[in-house]
């Protein structure tokens, strides 16, 4: 769906977009794609054709004009992106032969000098819209103090106009300089989603569990708790109903991104079929089973970005495979 086709009210997403240089399995060379998980869920928006906005703070090199670039080539409203004489980040991604990865450290030693930990509350301010059909955050702006503020100053926003937010969590205790402090920050701004989004081991590090149910129970304020688990499927709970989708099989290459096409999908169903969806447990099953469709496709190649399907590639999928069983 082009561009000029979508939906007038975007989703706005905020946080971090910088560089994920995949390392070959068992190799020294690795390939640059786009990333950072708020504006891998702009994008995969709008290829779903909703539209979306992207505010984050990308450096004034090479790198952020190729990003902006990308993001504005897939239809992505790029107005309110912060430029900063710090370099854009990048970040290590090892992988091994199945696909899964794990990262390994960034371009340079301090996880705090880079621009997306520059992200300013006056520019977010200045560039906010509350025409906006929900507010996508992650949690790894959160290990800076500019950027922590940001993203504060974001919800509150949306919360004196009743835009309902949506926090992916990313637990990576490399982003923080301080990683002691990290529990409680996260905590804390966890208290203001509309809807949390976990994967089972950040769900586990951070909480000591990842069973959906209990970490409702933390978190009362959620109309809804989705926990992924890759090859393990997905287990939520909605309006205090719990349920279970399995994975689908796919010839899985990268995981990276996965979760951020799952939430996107998500996200465009539930947006499509309005919030109050969650309280009818088969709707909400359609919508899970859905975004895991997303996610299975988006592991089928290299790269968040590049990887991530259309709405007519999910319902292939949907269509013609069993979840595994």
């Amino acid at each position: 769906m082009g561009k000029h086709h979508l939906p007038a009210q975007p989703v706005t997403c905020i946080g971090e977009c910088l560089i994920d240089r995949l390392m070959a399995p068992d190799s020294l060379t690795g390939t640059d794609y786009p990333g950072g998980a708020p504006a891998n869920v702009a994008c995969a928006l709008v290829k779903l054709g909703r539209a979306a906005r992207f505010l984050g703070c990308i450096g004034q090199d090479v790198a952020g004009d190729t990003l902006i670039q990308r993001l504005q080539a897939i239809g992505v409203d790029c107005q309110g992106v912060q430029r900063s004489k710090a370099p854009t980040r990048q970040v290590i991604v090892k992988r091994n032969a199945m696909g899964e990865r794990w990262f390994a450290g960034f371009s340079h030693s301090d996880p705090s000098g880079f621009a997306d930990a520059r992200l300013s509350s006056d520019w977010l301010q200045l560039h906010w819209s509350q025409a906006t059909a929900g507010l996508v955050m992650g949690t790894l702006a959160l290990a800076y103090p500019q950027s922590r503020a940001a993203m504060a100053q974001a919800a509150t926003l949306a919360q004196q106009h009743d835009v309902p937010i949506i926090i992916d969590i990313n637990w990576r205790p490399m982003f923080w300089p301080n990683p002691a402090i990290a529990l409680e920050i996260i905590h804390d701004f966890l208290k203001q989603a509309t809807l949390l989004k976990w994967s089972q081991d950040d769900a586990q590090e951070l909480l000591g569990t990842a069973d959906p149910e209990v970490i409702a129970r933390q978190f009362p304020q959620a109309k809804a708790v989705l926990v992924t688990a890759g090859a393990a499927g997905c287990t939520y709970v909605a309006w205090g109903q719990r349920g279970y989708q399995p994975a689908f099989a796919v010839p899985s290459q990268d995981t990276t991104g996965a979760g951020d096409a799952f939430l996107a999908a998500f996200l465009c169903q539930l947006l499509e079929r309005g919030w109050d969806s969650l309280k009818q447990p088969q709707q909400v099953a359609a919508i899970v089973a859905y975004a895991s469709a997303a996610g299975a496709l988006a592991t089928c190649q290299a790269g968040a970005i590049a990887a991530q399907p259309t709405a007519a590639e999910i319902a292939a999928l949907l269509k013609a495979s069993s979840p595994l069983q």
